[in-house]
């Protein structure tokens, strides 16, 4: 039995195995990040330099870091998750004298979703370290579908009183959670 071990733990080295080699950037020590392409209003890449440094696994660095991790948004999408029933006219017609059959069904809650490519480059060779991957992120959120008659948005029990709102309000938690999961992918590749 120690023979076929002895085989087994030879194979394992002979094939480059190697135990307890942990991540492939565990050599570098610093990281600089530009400015995420397709980020409008630099939401994400703020979010994303905050994450990097308070994970400690590399310095942050404006110029001359080992590496440069290149970030570029490649989709961004909403999609209807819940739905409510419209307001009832009164007499039961529309506004083109047609008798309406039922109500309408309007969305009050909308998932935004994020897809981010990442790459880490070495700096000094611009050789890739790690990537292109995909990462997708997603945040769920409430609304009200229409405006409110006074022009003023009013927060009540989470939910924003009209979508452009809500949709500005979810870039900073959207923000944190593609940020989250990028050095997630960075820190713990192998």
């Amino acid at each position: 039995m120690r023979i076929v071990y002895g085989l087994i733990f030879c194979l394992f080295l002979g094939c480059g195995y190697q135990f307890g080699q942990g991540s492939k950037l565990d050599n570098y020590r610093s990281i600089s990040i530009p400015y995420i392409c397709g980020d409008r209003t630099g939401e994400m890449t703020n979010a994303l330099i905050k994450e990097m440094s308070r994970s400690g696994a590399f310095v942050y660095r404006n110029h001359s870091a080992d590496l440069c991790l290149k970030v570029a948004i490649v989709e961004f999408f909403e999609q209807n998750i819940g739905y409510q029933q419209g307001p009832d006219d009164d007499d039961g017609y529309d506004d083109d004298d047609e008798y309406r059959t039922g109500n309408s069904i309007i969305p009050n809650e909308t998932r935004l979703t994020v897809i981010a490519e990442v790459s880490v480059v070495e700096s000094c060779t611009g050789c890739v370290k790690l990537g292109p991957g995909r990462i997708r992120a997603s945040y769920d959120f409430d609304h009200d579908y229409y405006f409110s008659p006074d022009g003023i948005n009013q927060t009540s029990l989470g939910q924003l009183t009209n979508m452009e709102s809500a949709r500005e309000a979810v870039i900073r938690p959207l923000s944190a959670v593609l940020a989250q999961k990028i050095v997630d992918y960075v820190v713990h590749s192998w």
